[in-house]
């Protein structure tokens, strides 16, 4: 239940891709309920009824799965960013968004701005672990 809302990272692309919406600010809503399922199992059953023995093995076993499928995905979608990008300018076409990256008069590409987005879910990601 871990990496169902894993498929919500291919869609950050179209978030930013050819939209002209400013950068990021925060990690995205999906990545607080990547975890979600063990924080409600360990609520429900696990404090009282895992035997010690057994300790927080099953727990790291995964986190460790769903934080590699996480990163597969991560891989995926840079690596379609990239290959979409580079489609564009062999059609010469020019990225129609490019916005200001916090007043600093910086412009930043869509590819960017998923790069960015990228990292803030990672912060996130590790807050949540």
């Amino acid at each position: 239940r871990c990496t169902a809302p894993l498929s919500a990272v291919t869609g950050l692309s179209a978030t930013y891709q050819m939209t002209n919406r400013l950068p990021p600010t925060q990690g995205s809503p999906f990545v607080h309920t990547i975890l979600r399922p063990i924080r409600e199992f360990i609520s429900t059953f696990a404090a009282a009824k895992t035997p010690a023995q057994i300790g927080s093995g099953w727990m790291i076993a995964i986190v460790s799965t769903v934080t590699q499928m996480y990163g597969v995905s991560v891989v995926e979608l840079i690596e379609t960013v990239q290959w979409t990008n580079e489609a564009l300018k062999n059609r010469n076409s020019r990225g129609s968004s490019r916005m200001m990256a916090g007043g600093s008069g910086k412009m930043m590409s869509d590819e960017e701005k998923v790069k960015f987005q990228l990292y803030l879910n990672r912060e996130e990601f590790v807050r949540c672990v």
